[in-house]
Order: C-alpha cells, then structure tokens, then sequence
C-alpha cells in the first residue's frame, strides 16, 4: 500500500510538473493546472492590468481626438464666419464701385468737365471693378483682408478724386 501511495505520489507530482512546464496563459486554451498556476503566480491579474491599461490608453486617445474635433469644428466655423464677411465686404464693394462708376457718368454729361482726366477716372473704376470680380470669383480661402483693404483704400480715393471734381465744376459754374 506504501508503495502504491508512493507511486500515487509520484504520479501527482509528475502531473503538477508536466502541467507547470507546459502551461498557456489564455483563460479560454488553459487547463485546470495552468489555470491554477496562472492564478497563483498572478498572470491572470497581469492580463487583467495590461488589458484596463489599454483601454484607458485607447480612451486617452479618443478624449484626444474629440477635443481635437471640437478645436475643428471651432475652426471651421471661424472660417465661415470670415468667408461671410469677405463676401459681405465684397458686395459692399460692388455697391460702391456701381456708384462712383455712375457718379463718373453723370461727370461725363457736363459740359466743363475734363474728358482727359474724366477717362482716366472711368479706366480707373473699370480695372477697381475687374479686381473686385476677380476676387469675388476666387475660392473663399484664397480671399484675404489685406486685399480686400487694398481694394476699398482704392475705392476710397476715386471717391475722393470724383468728390473733388465736382467740388471743382461747382465753383465753375
């Protein structure tokens, strides 16, 4: 009987050896032996804390991008906001460009009025008025301030060039 306890001894210890040797890590593959090892030696928990470590990884990241998605978005509506005003700016360009170049054609009418520097003023409005289309039919993003300053500074000092030839036709007459 010693000698079959001896050899059941044995045996167990065979078993526990061959099963500690030749253990899998994964819950769903391991066996009995392997999963008794890997909760004892902690595996398991290591698994566990690997795991949870690359949610909040991936979680860490999400956060990222949706903070990056609302930095866009504020973006993008800033953009939108300057492309209306550009527009906006445009058309009231195109008002002012109409009015001086209708003011010029009243100018021309007069008798007293110097066709040579009253030519000069018409080509002048005409090149402010291909400027404001050729900006008008640019893409939004390529439209920026200094241009659109650029051309109502030019828009300015026709207005004012007009405005001092008919102040000069007033004293005249």
């Amino acid at each position: 009987m010693k000698q079959r306890n001896g050899v059941m001894v044995a045996g167990l210890c065979l078993v526990l050896a061959a099963g500690g040797c030749a253990r899998n890590e994964d819950p769903s593959q391991a066996g009995f032996f392997s999963g008794v090892a890997n909760l004892a030696d902690g595996t398991y928990d290591q698994r566990v804390a690997d795991r949870e470590a690359a949610r909040d990884r991936t979680q860490a990241q999400a956060d990222q991008l949706a903070v990056r998605a609302a930095e866009l978005d504020q973006e993008r509506r800033q953009l939108a906001v300057e492309e209306a005003n550009a527009y906006q700016r445009l058309q009231n360009l195109n008002g002012q460009i109409a009015l001086e170049q209708a003011r010029l054609a009243q100018l021309g009418q007069q008798q007293n009025v110097d066709r040579n520097q009253l030519s000069m003023l018409q080509t002048r409005a005409s090149n402010l008025e291909q400027q404001r289309l050729q900006l008008q039919s640019a893409p939004p993003s390529q439209v920026n301030n200094q241009e659109l300053n650029a051309l109502q500074q030019e828009v300015d000092a026709l207005r004012a060039v007009i405005d001092n030839m008919i102040e000069g036709l007033a004293v005249v007459e």
